[in-house]
């Protein structure tokens, strides 16, 4: 009965053992349906057993035919064989004695002249005997094969008739069988009717006794679901006055956090700007105390230039070139053109081992031209260098009375006569260390940088970070009239004012170091 599968007769459903222990109705259906059919089933069941056993009785009865067959035409051929052999044999004695008489008439021949006539008689008698012997061994070969063949056809007829005799007996057994078939049948679907009576009786009671549980444990849970089910709103209501004053605790903290931070940003813009003006004044003082040492050194240079009337020659680039290498021994000046006509010098600046700063020298041996200045601010580009120098021989010529000028194209180029150029040079390489230092104090406390990120998230962090306060109290305002149902919202914004915006402040105040 475990895991058996019914097909209904009239639907062709299929019915399962759940199905009968978990529906009454279907049982009561199939008992009415069983007992309409009852007939047509013991009826199909009879056709089918019988059917069955003829099929396997003749299957069985047809094996043992084709093997008492089989066993027939092995004897029948063994017969056959054996008189083969016989008349084969008899066959091959004729032939010898054939032979034999040839050869004895071959033999007889050869003696026919010497041999009187009476002696060829008798030759020719015992040939006579000879054939006559023959012909009486092939009569008696004859019917000794025609008495064999009668034999084995009389017992193969006692052996056909054998077989027939057994095939009756076996289908006057069958027709007892079928009988005894029926008989039994009939019985084991009684039996089988029983049992499953017996088997629906006992599902019903319990069906019924599981009913009678299922309602008793019912009653038991629906207690137990009450009694949990206060002593959940017993402990939600005290979570729920411990969340309301959580969140009114929370609240004045984020009134007061809130007045405490603006108060702190204020406090802080103020620093900032009052450091960030101390820092810009003291810097413009030390550009005008250097602008005022780089004018008293050009009145200087002016007065006290001892004014040289050789005349330049040939060397004039190379003397340059020697002037620069003896004077900034610290620094590295090399030729950046490979034409000897053309003389521009590369002068790196050094501090330490770094390089700080470039000076490009333009060399002029000749008349004044204004081309000058835009070749000199492309090799300027193209050597990376902030500043530039056009030393001329015809500088006093152009600009008669003094000895050096800044260019009116570009402010960093200076433009001066044969003996100025090393102390443009001086200034300038001065010039470059002042703008260095000048770099390096403010990458050090970078207080531009430090404004402009404050002002950045004063003016995009912010109101980002208040806009959520915002929404978090109103939030939280809806929610008082409806806290039970909405305490998870409340949570949600507590957490999220908590993990992001206090969290944020908190963490970019800490970092804010001037």
């Amino acid at each position: 009965m475990e895991g058996f599968i019914f097909e209904c007769p009239e639907c062709g459903h299929h019915i399962t053992e759940q199905d009968f222990k978990n529906k009454e109705q279907i049982l009561s259906k199939l008992k009415t349906i069983f007992d309409q059919h009852k007939d047509s089933y013991i009826k199909i069941l009879k056709k089918e057993l019988t059917s069955d056993f003829e099929k396997s009785f003749n299957e069985k009865l047809e094996k043992q035919l084709a093997l008492k067959e089989n066993e027939f035409n092995k004897l029948k051929q063994e017969e056959l064989d054996k008189l083969k052999d016989v008349i084969n044999k008899q066959i091959l004695q004729l032939n010898k004695n054939e032979s034999e008489l040839t050869r004895l008439l071959s033999e007889k021949e050869t003696e026919i002249s010497k041999i009187k006539q009476k002696e060829i008689d008798a030759l020719k008698e015992a040939i006579i005997n000879l054939n006559i012997t023959v012909e009486k061994n092939k009569i008696e070969s004859e019917k000794l094969l025609a008495e064999k063949e009668n034999q084995f056809n009389i017992s193969k007829q006692i052996e056909i008739k054998q077989l027939n005799d057994l095939i009756n007996k076996q289908n006057i057994e069958i027709s007892n069988n079928k009988a005894n078939l029926e008989s039994i049948i009939a019985q084991k679907e009684n039996e089988i009717y029983q049992e499953k009576q017996k088997e629906i009786d006992a599902l019903r009671e319990s069906i019924a006794k599981l009913n009678n549980v299922i309602e008793s444990n019912k009653l038991e849970l629906n207690k137990v679901i009450a009694e949990k089910e206060n002593e959940f709103n017993k402990a939600k209501q005290l979570e729920l006055d411990k969340l309301n004053e959580l969140i009114n605790k929370q609240n004045i903290e984020i009134s007061n956090n809130k007045a405490n931070l603006e108060n702190l940003l204020s406090e802080k813009e103020k620093q900032l700007l009052v450091k960030n003006e101390q820092v810009i004044v003291e810097y413009e003082d030390k550009i005008k105390t250097y602008l005022n040492q780089i004018k008293d050194l050009e009145v200087a240079n002016a007065t006290n230039k001892v004014i040289q009337n050789k005349t330049k020659g040939e060397n004039f680039e190379h003397d340059v070139y020697g002037e620069l290498l003896k004077v900034f021994e610290d620094d590295r000046v090399t030729k950046i053109t490979s034409q000897d006509k053309k003389a521009d010098y590369l002068q790196e600046v050094f501090l330490d081992t770094k390089v700080i700063g470039k000076i490009v020298y333009e060399v002029k041996n000749a008349e004044w031209s204004n081309a000058w200045e835009k070749k000199l601010i492309e090799d300027m580009a193209k050597q990376g260098s902030k500043y530039g120098i056009i030393v001329a021989t015809s500088f006093n010529k152009k600009y008669p009375g003094i000895p050096f000028k800044k260019s009116d194209i570009n402010q960093n180029i200076y433009l001066c006569d044969a003996d100025s150029f090393i102390f443009i040079g001086q200034i300038i390489r001065s010039i470059i260390k002042i703008e260095n230092k000048f770099e390096n104090q403010r990458s050090i406390t970078n207080y531009d940088e430090k404004i402009k990120e404050y002002n950045q998230w004063k003016e995009v962090q912010l109101p980002k970070l208040l806009k959520i306060f915002e929404d978090s109290f109103e939030r939280i305002k809806e929610n008082e009239s409806s806290i039970i149902k909405r305490v998870d919202d409340i949570r949600i914004a507590r957490e999220k004012m908590q993990n992001n915006a206090l969290h944020n402040i908190r963490e970019y105040i800490d970092n804010l170091i001037f």
